[in-house]
């Protein structure tokens, strides 16, 4: 019973930071893109809820994307927790490397093709998004892989 209660703490500890590693990541990444959302051009492109209308987004958006941010980093915890012992790593630093790196060659290059093939995302745009999912995959893989050893 401990040990599943240890289990369950390693898995939620991890998943809140993650998600706090994903939302610092993806708010720098939108000040640093912040043209390509402030441009009229685009507004066709975002939803009412990142864009309700002119400016920044409201409070809505940023409580759900914590909220989907949390399920996301939950559903990569669990799946860490899942196949850890196929990673390859001596320590759990290097298996978080690894891990990270995969998380970002099963979800970030995919999304990237089918973006690409989908919607008018200006490529400069999808490419910054990719290079964010790079830097928190590897970093919430890190911090996946320490609580969850």
């Amino acid at each position: 019973m401990k040990k599943e209660k240890g289990k369950i703490r390693g898995i939620i500890i991890a998943a809140i930071l993650f998600m706090i590693i994903a939302q610092v990541i993806h708010t720098l990444g939108s000040y640093a893109t912040m043209s390509f959302y402030t441009n009229p051009e685009y507004f066709h492109l975002w939803s009412e809820i990142m864009m309700p209308n002119v400016g920044p987004p409201g409070m809505e958006f940023f409580v759900l994307s914590i909220i989907f941010n949390f399920i996301t980093a939950l559903i990569f915890t669990i799946f860490y927790v899942t196949i850890k012992d196929s990673i390859h790593g001596k320590f759990s630093f290097m298996k978080g490397i690894n891990y990270g790196i995969m998380l970002f060659f099963i979800t970030a290059i995919p999304t990237f093709l089918s973006m690409s093939l989908l919607l008018a995302v200006p490529i400069v745009l999808n490419i910054s998004w990719m290079i964010e999912a790079l830097i928190i995959d590897i970093f919430g893989g890190i911090v996946i892989a320490k609580f969850n050893k």
